[in-house]
């Protein structure tokens, strides 16, 4: 149950708010809900009817927001939650088919319908859309409680004071979130909205540009597997999957390997920037060092949670390999191979990954042998744990299976994945744990003797890039594709 919080009688304006089952009604600050839906305060209260939708925690909420004509002659834009209102282009959202959709009016007065969040369940007895009030209020919010598949933790607390109390109770929770389910939302990250706002638009403008600028940093001209991947050239499970993308690291010098360096040292080195756009790596290395920031904090909260020191894996991450995936995805065409796999169903291989996604949905998760949809929630990433702090943690912290579906015909999805391992020196062993946690470590272990969990984190890495690009293997790593072995014997040693 969540509530509807109103500035007038809800008998009057929330049709079924009698139905306990469907609509509770509220005055703030009861505090049956977060108030994260706040009216725009500039707003006059006469102006405001109609419908919208936010998401609000871990529920989807249908919110009734609709300008009058009289306060349409501004135009910036409202945000209410998930929703931005322009006040020249109201929007309106309902139930159908048992699913959220957004209308809206276009230019030409058309309406224009799109999915808000896809295959959420509306409540049954929720309407469609179509109501009108009859009178002034502030704002409407008319539930549909369809629950998202992860839980929302708010990281702020612990960013704070990580001995406070309320720090205290986000890491047990964080603790149980990662046990069962090993994905989640965090709120509360401290990066800034702006920042990411930036990342989707130079990702968007390096996209849009014709393909021979992209080419002018394809990573078959990497020997660390940077720059930019053609559509269908990075594989999952053997399968091609429908995107194209940018990869950058840590940026360094290009390694000078001798005989007795391991082969993993190859993916140390220099990355491949596009000149155009131009604000292309100022915005994406400054994405890099605020994730870096909230990675080591979560790192702090994930050894606490296991009742380790907080520093514990300091030493695993003195300094991180770090690898960011800025990631369009869209449907086949023409000749292309017919296929949904944005990218095929795995499970990550580090530590921890954060995703910044947008609204067009793809995102699942398995969760009770059942892949389930992780739609964009805003001013969140969605963070899951990696095959590597599984082996350490005895697989009492679980890696998630999870896959893309690619968008329909005609749409684009950007992602910027973010991925926080190990140096690739470091050699993971599993920490003891708290007996009660113990107890419930079935090992870490991989389960598919064809894709194992290797101990040292470059050997992993060097595994699974090698099979991800076999196009860049085939140019600078002859040899190790051949071998079909990774390991962290010297370079000059057979294989």
């Amino acid at each position: 149950m969540v509530a509807v919080v109103v500035g007038a009688d809800p008998a009057l304006v929330v049709p079924g708010a009698a139905d306990p089952e469907l609509v509770a009604v509220v005055e703030p600050p009861a505090p049956v809900v977060d108030p994260a839906v706040e009216p725009p305060e500039p707003v006059d209260a006469a102006a405001v009817v109609g419908v919208a939708a936010v998401v609000v925690g871990a529920t989807v909420v249908a919110v009734d927001f609709e300008l009058l004509p009289q306060a349409a002659s501004t135009s910036d834009p409202r945000t209410i939650g998930a929703t931005t209102c322009h006040r020249r282009m109201p929007r309106r959202f309902g139930c159908e088919g048992g699913r959220l959709f957004t209308e809206r009016q276009s230019s030409e007065s058309r309406p224009v319908r799109s999915s808000l969040v896809a295959a959420s369940n509306c409540h049954p007895k929720a309407d469609p859309i179509g109501r009108q009030s009859l009178r002034p209020v502030r704002i409407i919010v008319d539930m549909v409680t369809a629950s998202l598949a992860l839980p929302v933790l708010d990281i702020a607390a612990f960013r704070e004071d990580p001995t406070s109390a309320d720090a205290l109770a986000f890491v047990a929770e964080l603790r149980r979130v990662v046990h069962e389910i090993g994905f989640f939302y965090v709120s509360g990250h401290g990066v800034d909205v702006s920042v990411a706002d930036r990342v989707h638009r130079v990702a968007r403008q390096f996209f849009a540009e014709p393909e021979d600028v992209r080419l002018e940093i394809e990573n078959v001209r990497s020997a660390q597997f940077r720059g930019y991947t053609r559509f269908g050239h990075e594989h999952t499970n053997g399968k091609a999957d429908l995107r194209d993308q940018v990869d950058v690291g840590r940026e360094l010098p290009p390694p000078a390997l001798g005989p007795n360096d391991p082969a993993w040292l190859v993916l140390r080195g220099p990355n491949l920037w596009p000149t155009s756009p131009a604000e292309f790596r100022p915005v994406v290395a400054e994405w890099m060092t605020e994730l870096e920031a909230v990675a080591h904090t979560m790192l702090h909260a994930l050894a606490l949670a296991l009742g380790q020191p907080a520093d514990v894996f300091d030493e695993l991450v003195d300094p991180a390999e770090i690898l960011l995936k800025v990631i369009r995805y869209r449907a086949a065409t023409g000749a292309e191979e017919a296929s949904d796999q944005g990218v095929g169903a795995h499970r990550d291989t580090g530590f921890i990954t954060f995703v910044h996604q947008d609204d067009i949905g793809g995102l699942q998760v398995e969760r009770d042998g059942q892949l389930v949809d992780v739609p964009a929630l805003p001013e969140t990433l969605v963070v899951n744990i990696g095959e590597m702090f599984q082996l350490v943690t005895r697989g009492y912290f679980k890696a998630t299976v999870h896959r893309v579906v690619a968008p329909p015909a005609g749409r684009e999805r950007i992602s910027v994945a973010y991925f926080f391992n190990p140096k690739l020196e470091a050699t993971l062993a599993p920490i003891d744990l708290p007996p009660e946690l113990a107890a419930h470590a079935p090992g870490g272990e991989s389960a598919d003797p064809g894709n194992p969990i290797l101990a040292n984190y470059g050997d992993n890495s060097l595994k699974v890039r090698l099979r991800a690009h076999p196009d860049v293997a085939a140019v600078h790593h002859a040899e190790l594709l051949a071998s079909g072995r990774w390991s962290s014997q010297p370079t000059g040693s057979s294989r």
